[in-house]
């Protein structure tokens, strides 16, 4: 439901509004308390699709903003944020870990992979576990390529 949001007012705001009117809306929800338009909000300064400028430090602000109000998803797309555009680990981490604690299997596949990336194979290997338990196929893979390689 809460992706049929965001795709509406992405297709309304498109189609209806001009990228300061989305925005607006957006910011006066998110300022009312909704955290999933304040993660929304993060998401059109992160990706800037709709003509609003790419901002990566108010995408981080809005992710973190959501993230602390309970949006898992944002807690995950701050991490990989802090990862890809800030190259800042340790809060990559500490978003991610975050997320995949509140069932983001996203953020347990990244999390994982930057931990790979690190030489921590055995805690990569925890982090694929978990994220395969919640469903993600492609970390049930790298957890079974890292159990036969015998870390």
């Amino acid at each position: 439901m809460k992706a049929l949001k965001f795709a509406f007012v992405l297709i309304f705001g498109v189609l209806c509004l001009n990228a300061s009117e989305v925005q607006n809306r957006l910011q006066s929800a998110c300022d009312n308390g909704d955290m999933m338009s304040c993660k929304d909000l993060g998401i059109v300064y992160d990706i800037s699709k709709i003509g609003v400028e790419k901002n990566a430090s108010k995408a981080l602000e809005y992710y973190i903003k959501a993230c602390n109000g309970g949006e898992k998803s944002a807690c995950s797309l701050a991490g990989g944020l802090y990862h890809r555009n800030f190259d800042d680990l340790q809060n990559a981490q500490n978003y991610l870990t975050k997320a995949c604690d509140m069932g983001e299997f996203h953020a347990c596949d990244e999390l994982g992979g930057i931990l790979l990336s690190k030489q921590d194979k055995q805690k990569a290997l925890e982090f694929f576990t978990k994220s395969c338990k919640l469903g993600s196929n492609l970390a049930c893979i790298w957890r079974n390529d890292l159990q036969k390689s015998a870390l």
